[in-house]
């Protein structure tokens, strides 16, 4: 009994609201939320895809649904022809500081010719 209810805290603890948050892929057209909080703040929209140079470029819309300054963090991930990321570890967490009702476009061009897709995660801001 003891291992299942530390087994229950580790599960709980590992699912903490810094990484929680909303994603939105270029290749669908739902948004997941792992953080109802999170999505009751903040709405992703107008998800658009093109080719700059040979490079897959993404772009969002994030709107802020709040009247009160927020701080997020957003992650562009970018996948291949079979849908495995590219280039994981390049791909870092970058600050953004959105207004109550400022509306703001988000966007990132892969490093790599093999992207056919993107992922954008928006969570709310950590001190890491």
């Amino acid at each position: 009994m003891r291992a299942l209810i530390l087994g229950l805290l580790l599960v709980i603890g590992g699912c903490s609201s810094q990484t929680a948050g909303i994603a939105v892929r270029s290749d669908t057209t739902e948004v997941r939320v792992d953080s109802y909080a999170v999505a009751d703040d903040i709405t992703l929209a107008e998800v658009k895809q093109r080719n700059v140079g040979g490079m897959l470029q993404g772009s969002a819309l994030i709107i802020s649904t709040t009247s009160t300054d927020r701080y997020w963090q957003y992650k562009f991930t970018f996948f291949d022809v079979e849908g495995f990321p590219i280039e994981v570890d390049s791909s870092n967490w970058v600050p953004l500081n959105l207004h109550g009702g400022e509306q703001r476009a988000l966007q990132a061009t892969a490093n790599n010719a093999g992207a056919i897709s993107f992922e954008l995660v928006v969570r709310p801001a950590t001190d890491e």
